[in-house]
């Protein structure tokens, strides 16, 4: 855990009555910190409440899930590794670790990417969510591992540009449209072309987008978008069961007809020719189905890149 459980008991300066509090902090001066943020002052008594071992049952589901619990691991810590196998999680990068880290979140040193991508997206103001946001844009692009916004040596420029776009009236109602997991979408976007999302292309992502493209931050967009569909990580499996060339440019609609028409024509052959005959007119008009679909697949990548250089 990066954190500690403690009791404290302090005045709380309005009514200056004493009270305790159990919180969630990663030190003692953090937890001071918290409580004065909250209108407490001194003097501070402070407990350190003892985490609990991880249960019988959660060992149980660990076992049935096939993954090991550590033998120091907590109840949050069984919790966390549990909920990233259900969940088809994986582990965050160092830098968004470091990053949520410093901003004084508490969380288990197992959580998800995912999981973490929304505590710290829960926990940002506007502001912050914007810089974050376009932060997350240029680091899909050009991935180091280790950094993060509060060290990235362009923070000024995300500050610029999110002191700006706050006062846009769209662009703020498109950014609270997001979840924090969304913007992991971005990297796999740009390292996996076979996949598309429209939760990328809203208005606050172009905005975004044309902002690190006017300070050379970017050269271009992760990838062009030849058709719209909604990329849902939880379903990640799914999404690559029509992961091939044809899908790409063509609906599921069109592939499954298309399948279905050769199918039937092959067993319609087989019940007027022989074996051999069969398969090779069967060939022949697959071949061609094939040909044409090639085509079509050439002409619409061709009037996507006339829309967009337009």
């Amino acid at each position: 855990m990066n954190y500690k459980k403690y009791e404290v008991t302090c005045t709380f300066e309005q009514t200056n009555k004493r009270s305790t509090r159990k919180i969630h902090a990663q030190s003692q001066k953090h937890l001071k910190e918290l409580m004065t943020h909250r209108g407490y002052v001194g003097p501070f008594d402070i407990k350190v409440i003892p985490f609990r071992q991880v249960s019988h049952q959660q060992l149980h589901d660990a076992e049935q899930l096939g993954i090991s619990i550590p033998g120091q691991a907590t109840v949050e810590d069984a919790d966390a590794l549990i909920k990233r196998n259900t969940d088809g999680d994986r582990e965050p990068h160092p830098g968004l670790y470091s990053f949520a880290y410093e901003r004084g979140l508490c969380f288990s040193q197992y959580i998800g990417e995912r999981a973490l991508y929304n505590l710290v997206w829960e926990n940002l103001d506007l502001k912050a969510k914007i810089e974050f946001f376009t932060y997350s844009i240029y680091h899909s692009i050009h991935f180091e591992s280790a950094e993060h916004l509060d060290i990235s040596p362009y923070k000024d420029l995300f500050e610029s540009f999110a002191e700006e776009a706050i006062k846009n009236d769209l662009f703020v109602k498109s950014i609270n449209d997001y979840s924090g997991e969304d913007l992991t979408c971005f990297e796999m976007l740009y390292h996996e072309p076979d996949l598309s999302g429209s939760i990328l292309y809203t208005y606050a992502y172009k905005k975004a987008l044309t902002f690190l493209i006017s300070n050379c931050l970017v050269e271009k967009e992760p990838r062009k978008r030849t058709e719209h569909i909604k990329l849902d990580n939880k379903n990640e499996s799914q999404s690559n069961q029509w992961n091939n060339p044809i899908v790409t440019f063509f609906s599921k609609k069109v592939v499954i007809i298309t399948y279905t028409v050769i199918m039937s024509l092959f067993t319609l052959l087989l019940g007027i020719y022989d074996g051999f005959v069969s398969f090779l007119i069967f060939g022949v008009v697959t071949f061609v189905l094939f040909k044409l679909l090639t085509k079509q697949r050439k002409e619409l990548v061709k009037g996507n890149e006339l829309d967009t250089e337009s």
